[in-house]
C-alpha cells in the first residue's frame, strides 16, 4: 500500500515536511535497490554474461570468490527495523569493500566475496561476520550458508542456497545450516522450477491442509516436522512440544488422508517427497 508519514515535530512548515517525505522515501527506494538486483538475478533467467554484470550493480568491487548468508529472525525483519539499526550503525558492517549485505526477504542476505589466490578462507571470515551481526537480532535468528562459489556467474546459486539452507533443520551450536550439508535437500531445491514436480507435491498434501482448514488442526505443521526430524517420533514430539502418543495419533491421521501408512517405507518415502518439495517451493 501507500506508505504512511507520521511526523513528530511540533512547528513544521511546508517546505521542511517535502523534505522529510523526501529524504524517508530515498532511504526506503534505497533499502530496496539491491533486493531488486537480487530478484532479476533470481528469477529473470539471465545468461551468464548478465549474471556476472547483475552481480556487480550490487557492488562494483565484488571478487569472484564468493559465498552468501541468509539471516532471518522469526517473525521477520521489516524494512523499518532494518533502517533503523542500519542508521544507528548496530549492524557490523561489512568486513572489506568487496563485501555487501542487505535487506531481502525480510531477513538479512550477507555476501563475502575473495580472490581464489589469496590466503584465506571466506566461509569463515563470512561466519565470524554473521556472528557479529546476529549480536544485535533477538531472539536468534535462522542462519543460511551457500557453498562457496568461484564465479559472479553463480550469484543466483549463492542467493538460492542461502535462502534455501536458512529453511532447513539446525544443526550446529551457533544455530547455522549449511547448504553443502543439505544432502538430498540439494535435489528438491532444484525440483521447485519442475511443474510436474510441484503437481505431485500439491495432490499428495491437498487433502491434508484442507483437513486442517475444515477442522482447525496441525496435520500439516506436524507431517513436516516428523519429515524434518527424520522420522523420529520422539524427536517430532519434542520439537512440538507435544506427547509421542499425540504425535503418533496425528500422524495416523495424516496416512489415512494421504491413503499410506507413513510409518512404513512406502508411505514414508511418498510424504517425505512430498513435503521436501513443498519446504523448498516456499523459500
Amino acid at each position: 500500500g501507500f506508505p504512511v508519514f507520521l511526523l513528530t515535530e511540533p512547528d513544521l512548515y511546508f517546505e521542511k515536511i517535502i523534505y522529510l517525505v523526501i529524504d524517508r522515501v530515498e532511504k526506503y527506494s534505497s533499502v530496496f535497490r539491491e533486493a531488486r538486483i537480487a530478484d532479476q538475478i533470481r528469477f529473470s533467467g539471465l545468461n551468464a554474461g548478465n549474471l556476472k554484470k547483475m552481480a556487480l550493480e550490487i557492488n562494483p568491487s565484488f571478487h569472484e570468490e564468493i559465498v552468501g548468508a541468509f539471516i532471518e529472525p522469526p517473525g521477520g525483519l521489516s524494512s523499518h527495523d532494518y533502517l533503523a539499526l542500519s542508521t544507528q550503525a548496530r549492524l557490523a558492517p561489512p568486513p572489506n569493500h568487496w563485501d555487501a549485505m542487505f535487506y531481502y526477504k525480510n531477513g538479512l542476505m550477507m555476501l563475502r566475496t575473495g580472490d581464489p589466490y589469496w590466503p584465506g578462507d571466506v566461509r569463515q571470515d563470512l561466519e565470524k561476520w554473521v556472528k557479529a551481526v546476529k549480536a544485535e537480532l533477538d531472539p536468534r535468528p535462522r542462519v543460511g550458508f551457500s557453498a562457496v562459489h568461484y564465479s559472479l556467474a553463480e550469484l543466483k546459486d549463492v542467493l538460492d542456497e542461502s535462502l534455501y539452507s536458512s529453511q532447513l533443520p539446525v544443526e550446529n551450536a551457533d544455530g547455522h545450516s549449511f547448504y553443502s550439508e543439505a544432502g538430498v535437500f540439494q535435489v528438491f531445491m532444484r525440483l521447485v522450477e519442475d511443474e510436474k514436480a510441484i503437481e505431485f507435491s500439491e495432490n499428495c498434501l491437498r487433502g491434508i491442509r484442507a483437513y486442517d482448514n475444515e477442522n482447525n488442526t496441525n496435520l500439516m505443521l506436524t507431517a513436516s516436522r516428523f519429515i524434518l526430524c527424520e522420522g523420529d517420533l520422539k524427536s517430532t514430539a519434542t520439537a512440538l512440544s507435544q506427547h509421542v502418543n499425540t504425535i503418533r495419533y496425528r500422524l495416523e491421521s495424516v496416512g489415512r488422508l494421504l491413503g499410506e501408512n507413513i510409518l512404513a517405507k512406502k508411505g514414508y518415502e511418498l510424504l517425505s517427497t512430498a513435503v521436501k518439495i513443498n519446504i523448498c517451493k516456499n523459500i
